[in-house]
């Protein structure tokens, strides 16, 4: 998985999600229709459209080039080509808030181009399918594969990621899709990026493996959306966080039913990557 936004193999709220119900043996199938064009560092999210929820990716790397492709996937009716984005986006993120009662999707970040990153957000309509590029307003940092989950309180938490040539960073800085305001939160204890972070019921926020060159990390950290505080300790359970058995850098992470957190394939030490799907209770 050459990715860094939210969306990890179709990433952390799609394609985990169903694979780990605790009701039925885990298994995999390919038996759904290809991507209209193959792609890669794109960003997508699940958001509801119409009497359910679809998968809606965005931009990415399509051949040589950044892609302003968006694509819809339904599970049963498979692949829609929508209109084009606004501008071509790469390595950008995606989470779904709700603004008035309804789904919104907000674009994150990401470049434009070459090396280079973006402090832009963009609004899309899931229900218009039409994009507001005027009105949200820009991350306070620019920057590039950064994580981001939507909190219980409505608030999205955008974590890390890189700015400028590559570099990476420790910001974290929080978005109020309703005020359409920025603030800033605490740093993340350690630089890392390419990393997953995902969301519990409860508002934690689990950030999983990564880079910090020259390592490839299997250390979690956590953060509580409910006080805006890192922690250290679990906070179900006491003590330190177990890390992940096989450290990893551009992976897929996501919640599944059951309440475990997959972390699905990745490199181990690039370009060494990994088939390995392990789990996190």
């Amino acid at each position: 998985m050459f990715r860094t936004a939210t969306i990890s193999v179709l990433s952390a709220t799609a394609a985990a999600a169903t694979l780990a119900s605790s009701a039925t043996a885990q298994t995999w199938s390919g038996a759904y229709p290809d991507m209209p064009s193959w792609n890669i560092g794109y960003a997508a999210t699940v958001a509801f459209q119409g009497t359910e929820n679809q998968i809606f990716v965005f931009g990415g790397i399509d051949g040589l080039s950044s892609a302003d492709d968006v694509w819809r996937f339904h599970r049963t009716l498979g692949w829609s080509v929508l209109t084009d984005m606004p501008g071509a986006r790469t390595h950008a993120e995606a989470v779904t808030v709700e603004v008035g009662g309804m789904d919104r999707v907000v674009l994150i970040g990401g470049s434009v181009g070459g090396t280079s990153a973006t402090s832009t957000c963009w609004w899309y309509d899931p229900a218009t399918e039409a994009w507001d590029t005027a009105t949200p307003a820009p991350m306070p940092t620019a920057r590039k594969s950064v994580q981001a989950v939507t909190a219980p309180n409505g608030n999205v938490y955008v974590f890390g990621g890189q700015v400028g040539s590559g570099a990476g960073t420790t910001a974290l800085e929080i978005y109020d899709p309703v005020a359409n305001t920025w603030s800033t939160g605490p740093s993340m204890p350690e630089l890392r990026y390419r990393f997953e972070a995902v969301i519990d019921c409860d508002g934690y926020v689990y950030i999983h493996g990564g880079e910090a060159p020259p390592l490839v990390l299997g250390s979690v950290l956590c953060f509580d959306t409910n006080t805006d505080t890192w922690i250290t300790s679990n906070p179900h359970v006491g003590g330190s966080f177990a890390p992940m058995p096989t450290p990893r850098s551009d992976f897929g992470c996501a919640l599944g039913r059951d309440g475990r957190q997959y972390c699905i394939s990745g490199n181990q030490y690039s370009p060494v990557p990994t088939p390995v799907v392990e789990s996190y209770d």
